[in-house]
């Protein structure tokens, strides 16, 4: 599928776009809804809620571009629901308050949405006007155009978190083509992002199997290498044998000090001299630390810094990686 490219271009007076096809539209998103709002946030149990339960979506219902139901929590059965806040299909979802990264997200509530579930405050919903397809809006407000103007107007003291106004999103400048190009556009975004998608997915599903294997490859080179197996070790350690010359000991009897946890303060600085948080997925499989200057730190993780060659270990993650035994040596370099 292609589409040849405009013929004519024209200027546009705007910070985050210089020109555009000469017969399409620019609009501040105000002029091209019904009306945008943000919902209501009480007090929630801290459960999804049953199909049968109103729930109150979370903001991170719109992170990775789409709208995930789940993402909620169950309003108490002593509250009243506040059935003007209910979504519905085609409602245009943006957060409002998130990190740098997430502000702005967007989202459409899709056809076949359960009900009984609520908007947040934390959420704006965008009502778009009947010559505005609500999916194509919902690709213009993930745009590097749409980001620069959230990422101009955001507030917020906190490095790790920001938030947009209303007016920021009213007065946001969209380019608007004909209600065919925008099902045109909208088509093809929606037939690329699949394929996209799919290949991802197809490759991490092969990512998971050659990890399967890696492991299985190491396991067994190591427990049956040299000198036979231990019959006592086979026994008591279910399918691992090692060789006759080697010993099991529990792992607190080979540690220097006590198994101990990390710091678990808020944190909100972005200072590379102050030490690191190190999240389970900051570590790579070959036991080096990503590179991610962007991580927040804080002055209470001095008094838990780690040493340079000690093991950590995840005490939570997926099902997956338990499975796997995952377990890194964190080369350290400046923490």
């Amino acid at each position: 599928m292609k589409y040849p490219a405009y013929p004519d271009y024209r200027p546009v007076h705007s910070p985050a776009l210089k020109q555009l096809p000469a017969h399409w539209q620019l609009k501040r998103l105000r002029f091209a809804t019904t009306g945008i709002e943000q919902g209501w946030s009480p007090q929630c149990d801290n459960e999804v809620a049953d199909d049968d339960r109103w729930g109150v979506m979370k903001v991170g219902c719109v992170n990775g571009d789409r709208f995930d139901p789940l993402e909620n929590k169950a309003l108490p059965a002593d509250l009243d629901p506040m059935p003007a806040y209910e979504l519905q299909p085609g409602d245009v979802l943006v957060s409002r308050a998130n990190t740098k990264e997430l502000v702005g997200s967007a989202a459409v509530v899709p056809d076949g949405v359960r009900p009984r579930l609520l908007l947040c405050d934390k959420l704006f919903r965008i009502r778009p006007q009947a010559e505005v397809h609500a999916r194509f809006l919902t690709y213009v407000l993930r745009t590097p155009a749409a980001r620069y103007q959230y990422e101009r107007d955001a507030t917020g003291a906190s490095g790790s978190m920001q938030n947009i106004g209303q007016d920021t999103i009213k007065n946001l400048s969209i380019p608007l083509p004909s209600t065919d190009e925008q099902a045109a556009i909208t088509d093809f975004l929606d037939w690329r992002t699949a394929q996209i998608d799919a290949l991802i997915a197809k490759k991490q599903a092969l990512l998971e199997r050659l990890s399967e294997r890696r492991l299985a490859l190491v396991t067994t080179q190591t427990l049956e290498t040299q000198g036979g197996r231990n019959s006592r070790g086979t026994h008591q350690h279910g399918q691992f044998g090692i060789p006759s010359h080697w010993s099991w000991h529990r792992l607190k009897f080979t540690a220097l000090e006590p198994l101990k946890y990390g710091a678990n303060e808020p944190a909100d600085m972005v200072d590379p001299v102050c030490p690191r948080y190190i999240r389970i997925t900051d570590i790579r499989d070959d036991g080096t630390l990503h590179d991610d200057r962007r991580l927040f730190t804080c002055t209470p993780c001095a008094r838990r810094s780690r040493r340079s060659s000690s093991s950590t270990c995840s005490r939570t993650t997926s099902p997956t990686r338990r499975i796997t035994g995952w377990c890194r040596w964190a080369k350290t370099t400046r923490m």
